[in-house]
This record gives structure tokens, sequence and C-alpha cells, in this order.
């Protein structure tokens, strides 16, 4: 039996540098700007996964108290 759908919120304990890169990237996105790091997001170890205790529906990156976070819409697929 499937359980409603929650929301998580991951705390991801990037460095400072990362940080800043992606709230540069979300600055400048949509304006022509360019950032000067090789940071890439893309390539970072999410905490959880798909097929893990629970069945992540979809997720996001996203920035919280200055913090980079995944925010993950779960659901549990076991009691």
């Amino acid at each position: 039996m499937s359980a409603k759908p929650e929301r998580i919120k991951l705390k991801l304990g990037l460095s400072e540098k990362t940080t800043n890169y992606y709230k540069s990237l979300l600055k400048w996105e949509g304006e022509g700007g360019a950032t000067s790091s090789d940071v890439d997001l893309s390539q970072i170890d999410l905490p959880i996964s798909k097929g893990d205790e629970f069945k992540v529906l979809s997720g996001a990156i996203a920035i919280d108290d200055d913090e980079i976070v995944y925010i993950a819409d779960i659901q549990k697929i076991s009691d």
C-alpha cells in the first residue's frame, strides 16, 4: 500500500565556494552573465536515490538559509 507523497529537504554540506558559485549562477541566469568557477553541480552525489527505502518522485537543488539543499518529493514504498 502506497503512502501519500511527502517533501523532504536535505542539506548537502557543500563547500562555501560551491554554494557561492551556485548562487552566482542563479543571480545571472537569463541575463547572459558568466561565472569563473569550474564547479559542476550535476556531479554531486545526492544522499538518496530512487529505489531506496523511499521512492523519489521528483527533486531539485535549491538555496535555503544560504545553504544548498536537495528538495525531494518522496513516497514510502514499504512499511
